[in-house]
């Protein structure tokens, strides 16, 4: 089954270039839609249920983050697409703003090429997340840095940990986050160290209580 994508950006060029990618590759993607107006997005998205989501984050009129958390609103049990950002910039503030808007992925266009496009299709549709190379060193430091919400965990602890409080095994949140599975055991150690708890049912507790 072909992973269904949507298109979304106000610049045709470059939409088109990307249509041209994954149409070369039909028995893998079917691009569904090519959208250039922010407004039509959730209507587009909705009628068209795409697997994967390519979303500019600059759009004239609506701010693609504020689409996508208005497509949060809309998901299903059986209809949840991944969305990855396009952007101009791979600085921290947009960078930041596409992971706590729980974007799946992160494209900066003006590296945006066959290689980039294809992986990062695959592998959030894959259910993993994926930041091209440009954006992928701010991603790491700013998981390295504590949360406002939680001052003793990183940012990819605080994901981690949130993980582990509704259920998934260490083996589930290393493929949803795409890190190593002794990465993902290291963290938990050091979550538990650091909240003074000793095992997941334990963390369960805390995440209720903290309100996460």
């Amino acid at each position: 089954m072909p992973i269904r994508v949507l298109l979304v950006d106000d610049q045709p060029i470059l939409t088109d270039g990307i249509r041209t990618i994954l149409d070369t590759r039909a028995s893998e993607f079917t691009v569904v839609g090519q959208i250039s107006h922010a407004k039509e997005v959730i209507e587009a998205a909705q009628k068209l249920t795409p697997d994967v989501i390519l979303l500019d984050i600059n759009m004239p009129h609506k701010n693609g983050l504020e689409i996508l958390r208005e497509l949060h609103a809309f998901t299903t049990i059986t209809w949840k697409p991944c969305v990855v950002m396009l952007s101009l910039y791979a600085d921290k503030h947009h960078i930041a703003d596409a992971i706590n808007s729980k974007a799946q992925g992160y494209l900066v266009k003006m590296s945006v090429g066959e290689k980039e496009v294809l992986e990062a299709v695959r592998t959030v549709a894959a259910g993993k997340t994926y930041f091209c190379p440009t954006s992928r060193a701010v991603r790491h430091a700013l998981m390295d840095e504590p949360t406002h919400q939680n001052k003793t965990l990183t940012q990819a602890q605080m994901s981690i940990a949130k993980l582990v409080a509704v259920g998934r095994s260490s083996k589930e949140i290393a493929e949803e986050l795409n890190l190593a599975l002794s990465t993902v055991e290291n963290h938990r150690t050091n979550i538990y160290r650091k909240l003074n708890i000793r095992n997941a049912a334990e963390l369960t507790a805390y995440a209720k209580e903290q309100g996460w």
